[in-house]
């Protein structure tokens, strides 16, 4: 069960451009959320997955070439929701992964957290 404080929101970036990931720490910092990460590589997400409080995550759909499939198979064991930001189609991977909501790249601010909004809200 989530807070109603915002600030103890803890999101997952997992994103490998520097750049991009900048772009959606501003938009998860801008919502009020604080930002887990960014991890840059499927290991690192795995890593705090596993060892730090998570209650969503916005996931590059490939990330250093590898699929993200392994990450959002993890999130979705633990009951955490997620988005993928992609400018590809999502074709394959985990179920989860085929029904996350989409963040389409480039990245606005009010996408980003309108798409956490609807997954904090599900949560609950």
């Amino acid at each position: 069960m989530l807070s109603d404080s915002p600030q103890s929101i803890r999101i997952l970036v997992l994103e490998d451009e520097l750049l991009l990931s900048a772009e959606v720490e501003a938009a998860v910092s801008l919502a009020g959320y604080e930002t887990v990460g960014p991890a840059i590589d499927v290991d690192g997400a795995l890593h705090l997955i596993r060892t730090q409080k998570i209650d969503a995550a916005i996931l590059d759909l490939i990330v250093q070439n590898v699929h993200c499939d392994e990450v959002a198979a993890e999130l979705a064991k633990r009951g955490i929701p997620f988005a993928i930001a992609t400018g590809l189609s999502v074709k394959k991977g985990h179920p989860a992964l085929l029904a996350a909501p989409r963040i389409t790249k480039p990245f606005r601010a009010k996408h980003v957290r309108d798409v956490l909004a609807g997954l904090l809200a599900s949560s609950n």
